[in-house]
């Protein structure tokens, strides 16, 4: 949608990925009550939901920026890296046992983005932060739910944790949309007037 409908508005896209994603899954577990909801108190909501929230959103935003600037096989590429940084983060806070025979992997899977990244035609800096940046709080946004909900016997299967992390998720979108984008809803309207099939499968699509 970004590069070939042309829509380079990447954090109105994410809104409006999460907030079709909080709907469907709002329809899933109240309307056709089909997927069981815990209940959580406010408490939980503020002290576990709006901080994971906070760092989905913002490595759903610096990711999709990224994409304006490099290319998609290249950020598949890079997101090899995600389980150097995830495995790292995990020894530091506790949540994983160190095993020699995992930093070696890792390594090999280092040295191979290397050389991909070496090898990049049309390499952007920009782009290459961006889509870093988005690696490293994604490591942050997995800790976070593993210490914030797991390690406290609060369970979310996927369905239940989009219902809840979804619209927290819109809310923190929504200053990147208001100071970044601007014209973006004047750009969504005239682009959903002519092809809205384009946004509502990719709305759909996000979900599932």
């Amino acid at each position: 949608v970004m590069v070939e409908f042309d829509f380079h508005f990447p954090a109105t896209l994410t809104f409006m990925h999460m907030a079709s994603s909080w709907l469907m899954a709002n329809f899933l577990c109240k309307i056709c009550a089909v997927v069981p909801l815990p209940e959580l108190s406010w408490t939980q909501i503020f002290r576990s939901v709006v901080p994971i929230s906070l760092c989905f959103s913002t490595q759903l935003v610096l990711s999709n920026y990224s994409y304006l600037y490099i290319s998609i096989a290249y950020i598949q590429i890079l997101k090899a890296f995600i389980p150097c940084i995830n495995w790292s983060l995990s020894i530091a806070f506790g949540l994983a046992n160190w095993e020699w025979r995992i930093p070696s992997a890792l390594a090999i899977i280092t040295c191979g983005i290397v050389l991909a990244t070496g090898g990049e035609r049309n390499f952007s800096l920009l782009g290459f932060g961006l889509q870093l940046g988005a690696i490293f709080v994604n490591a942050g946004y997995m800790v976070l739910g593993e210490v914030l909900l797991k390690q406290k016997g609060v369970s979310l299967n996927p369905v239940t944790t989009v219902y809840y992390v979804a619209p927290w998720t819109s809310l923190c979108i929504v200053p990147a949309i208001l100071f970044c984008e601007r014209g973006s809803l004047d750009a969504l309207a005239g682009k959903f007037v002519r092809s809205p099939h384009v946004f509502i499968g990719n709305c759909l699509n996000a979900f599932l």
